[in-house]
């Protein structure tokens, strides 16, 4: 089960501190997601949900604009979706769309940069690897 402590406790192995400043509405839409049926998240999944929510915004639902797609209006959201999308989707919504970009298309249709991402990937799985380990 994917718990509210084990994001924070990623959160934490990310950018040490980020736990306290995510905001509640962007960690509770990852684990709405995460322990819905429906959807039957992996660990992987999991784990790269978090990490893309704390690197494209700090976990926050309304980043400050500082990237040049952010402050173009053209990115938005905690997870940097089309502006288009997050202006009249909820935070749950927008982390469900993430998903099936993920699935459908992987990391490609959500990262501009594939040695980003595998970066990424791999910054992901030791934070989820670390934040289960102190869960035990």
């Amino acid at each position: 089960m994917f718990t509210l402590k084990l994001v924070l406790l990623m959160l934490s192995h990310i950018i040490p501190g980020s736990d306290r400043a995510a905001d509640p509405s962007v960690t509770n839409a990852i684990v709405v997601i995460a322990n819905d049926p429906k959807v039957a998240m992996t660990p992987r999944e999991f784990a790269l949900m978090v990490t893309y929510d704390e690197l494209e915004s700090g976990a926050h639902e309304h980043p400050v604009s500082w990237s040049w797609d952010s402050a173009a209006g053209v990115s938005c959201g905690s997870l940097q979706l089309p502006c288009g999308f997050v202006k009249t989707a909820s935070v749950v919504q927008q982390h469900y769309y993430w998903l099936r970009e993920l699935r459908s298309a992987g990391l490609a249709s959500l990262d501009s940069d594939p040695k980003r991402a595998a970066k990424r990937e791999a910054r992901a799985m030791k934070a989820l690897e670390a934040a289960e380990a102190e869960l035990r």
